[in-house]
């Protein structure tokens, strides 16, 4: 809760600072940047600390949701702040929420691991504001009938995200391969079986001994059962 309230804080006032562009001073002050990013963080986290909740059944509200909820909607809202009316930053953030229960559900649907929803954050996040900027834009944003080059500055934003995708997967792909194959990419079994947490507290060298050697005799029990399966279903055969 404090880090989020830090990064929180923080995000707000690096993008209401931002009042200069590269041509000059911008129309919108800081104070209605800040106001945006306050709109789209509290609607954000109202929707997707809710949603979440009724989503996946869960019968109490927890923070994680809470923190990483209020902060996509600063991520989605940041690219378009200065240049949109607080009804849109309440939009933008409503429907951040959303998209951060969808992210969460489809790693979940996929079985990937991220104990911290970074990616519903970040990428998620990301990729909405880039829409967001696209559509919310007072002055080219697709969602106004009269703003000027629609179609155009839309597919600013379309190939924003593409060029970003492509650059990172390009530099982490072969990061991890080679995390993978090197054995960095995954903590000792006894650990994941304890938790980072309490391990972190102190544990003896012997307890988790005795927890690696309970997994090795699972996973070799599990072996023997797989391979008894597959000889019977030949024998069937």
């Amino acid at each position: 809760m404090l880090g989020a309230l830090l990064i929180w804080a923080s995000y707000i006032f690096f993008v209401g600072g931002r009042t200069l562009g590269q041509d000059g001073v911008r129309a919108s002050s800081s104070a209605k940047i800040i106001l945006n990013m306050f709109l789209a963080s509290g609607f954000s986290a109202f929707v997707g600390m809710g949603l979440k909740a009724y989503a996946f059944g869960i019968s109490k509200y927890d923070s994680l949701s809470l923190c990483n909820s209020a902060l996509i909607g600063m991520v989605s809202v940041s690219g378009v702040a200065d240049t949109t009316e607080n009804w849109c930053a309440v939009l933008i953030g409503a429907i951040a929420g959303v998209w951060y229960v969808a992210a969460v559900g489809l790693l979940e649907f996929y079985r990937i691991d991220d104990p911290l929803e970074a990616v519903p954050v970040h990428f998620a996040g990301g990729i909405w504001g880039l829409f967001a900027t696209g559509f919310f834009n007072l002055a080219q944003g697709a969602l106004f009938p009269k703003a000027l080059h629609q179609g155009t500055f839309m597919g600013y934003q379309l190939v924003g995200i593409t060029v970003i995708v492509a650059f990172v997967s390009v530099v982490a792909l072969p990061t991890f391969l080679i995390m993978k194959n090197t054995g960095g990419l995954r903590a000792d079994k006894a650990v994941e079986e304890v938790g980072f947490d309490v391990v972190e507290q102190g544990v003896s060298a012997e307890f988790l001994q005795a927890v690696r050697d309970r997994i090795e005799a699972k996973e070799a029990q599990e072996r023997k059962r797989n391979a008894l399966a597959d000889s019977e279903k030949a024998n069937a055969a």
